[in-house]
């Protein structure tokens, strides 16, 4: 509980410093990309579906930031699969996919 001293009037400005850790190599992806907590769906090279255990380091309201698990590069699934299977074919919509 706060004493009298620690009240500070209306209109007072304080200064203060926040300590945190930066983070390097983090991918961040639609939270709604990932399935259950901790799977994301990726495409691979022969245009086949790879459902992919990763870290998910932290997720807000809109994003899963993933510190394991993929790499800069790979292509993540971000439509809705009903029941995906590993290793079937999909379709993708971007210049390198496989018709």
């Amino acid at each position: 509980m706060a004493t009298d001293s620690a009240i500070l009037p209306v209109g007072t400005y304080v200064t203060a410093e926040i300590a945190g850790v930066t983070m390097d190599n983090l991918m961040k992806v639609p939270r709604e990309a990932l399935r259950g907590q901790n799977q994301l769906m990726i495409v691979d090279a022969d245009s086949k579906l790879r459902i992919r255990d990763i870290s998910v380091l932290y997720t807000d309201k809109t994003y899963a930031y993933i510190s394991a698990g993929v790499v800069e590069g790979e292509r993540v699934i971000l439509t809705a699969i009903e029941s995906p299977i590993n290793g079937m074919r999909v379709r993708t919509t971007d210049a390198g996919s496989a018709q």
